[in-house]
């Protein structure tokens, strides 16, 4: 019980700290350079590209069970560090500092999710609030109150850095033998994951909703969608990662195909976002001793579903049939990842 607090507490703080991460990363980025195409390019391949080399450096540094938190935890801290750094000298600091602290903290919360039996809740936990941080990041980068705002990130950030340092000897690690190795089948589960991440990166970035404009809309469907991350967890605790990945995305489906409504757009957004801890949960289990890899492999997903709209590609498409589809496609592909999992434990 006592570690499982702990596990908690650890979650927690990473979780903040992923919020003002991102939300600094994000205010420095467009307050600077929010209409140069290139540096924003720039920026979104140094903070999610490189979580992938990041990660599988972490993975190797990583020698035995009493290394699982602490490099991962000097990674992140080291992050945030850059972060603060970029954001008065130049967003790429930034970036490659939401790289480092994406990866270190992930390991972290994923390692904790695993030894506390936590079944994917800690992941959406952790995950949720960067949406939060993205959304506030670029409210408030062009308001009189960048500054301040920059200011008391920066502070907050120090203070979490202090806070993670201290209950990092209060973390609770696995005891199992540190085993780094790649099955083709684990690749196989790890490809149907990046195909379902890079779906969920297109439909979050091309698809549009006829009533998505103004900041009240903007505010509720971030609200959505970070609920929907943390609640993804929660949902496959209850029941498993196929149950809670067929009834959340038959459900995005349904709503996606009467989104031109508001309320059932926001609904929409809810379940299918439910997702994005189910895929890191079906990797956490695919790869207990590298999470690294995991965890930057599905980031490295994000980027590469960010490109063809921001290219123009697909971008600005009416969301319900597509959204529907894309669910539907997510579906299958989540649901053969995970039995292909089952199989192979």
């Amino acid at each position: 019980m006592k570690a499982c607090r702990s596990g908690t507490k650890i979650i927690a703080v990473h979780s903040i700290s992923h919020m003002a991460v991102d939300f600094i990363c994000i205010l420095s980025l467009m307050h600077s350079f929010g209409n140069d195409a290139q540096m924003i390019v720039l920026y979104n391949f140094c903070a999610f590209a490189l979580q992938l080399p990041a990660g599988l450096m972490l993975d190797l540094l990583v020698k035995d069970r009493n290394d699982k938190q602490g490099i991962p935890l000097y990674a992140a801290i080291a992050g945030m560090v850059l972060c603060m750094i970029g954001s008065f000298t130049a967003p790429l600091i930034s970036g490659l500092g939401n790289a480092l602290f994406h990866t270190g903290a992930g390991m972290i919360c994923m390692e904790q999710d695993e030894v506390n039996s936590f079944k994917g809740r800690g992941l959406g936990v952790f995950v949720a609030p960067g949406a939060l941080g993205v959304t506030g990041g670029i409210l408030l980068a062009s308001t009189e109150w960048f500054s301040i705002v920059r200011i008391v990130l920066c502070a907050l950030l120090a203070l979490l850095c202090l806070i993670a340092l201290s209950m990092h000897r209060h973390a609770e690690i696995s005891r199992k033998p540190v085993s780094q190795s790649l099955h083709t089948d684990d690749l196989r589960i790890s490809f149907l994951c990046l195909a379902a991440v890079i779906l969920r990166s297109i439909a979050g970035t091309s698809l549009v909703f006829s009533w998505r404009n103004g900041v009240v809309y903007i505010v509720l469907s971030t609200l959505a969608l970070a609920a929907g991350k943390a609640a993804g967890g929660f949902l496959s605790a209850r029941l498993n990662v196929k149950k809670a990945s067929v009834m959340s995305l038959v459900l995005a489906a349904a709503f996606y195909l009467v989104s031109d409504h508001p309320f059932f757009g926001l609904c929409a957004l809810f379940f299918f976002n439910m997702t994005m801890p189910l895929t890191l949960y079906i990797e956490m289990k695919n790869h207990p001793d590298m999470h690294g890899f995991a965890f930057g492999l599905l980031t490295f997903g994000l980027f590469l579903g960010w490109l063809p709209a921001f290219y123009g590609i697909c971008k600005n498409v009416n969301a319900p049939l597509p959204g529907a589809v894309i669910s539907i496609l997510s579906m299958i592909l989540l649901v053969s990842a995970e039995a292909l999992r089952k199989r192979n434990s």
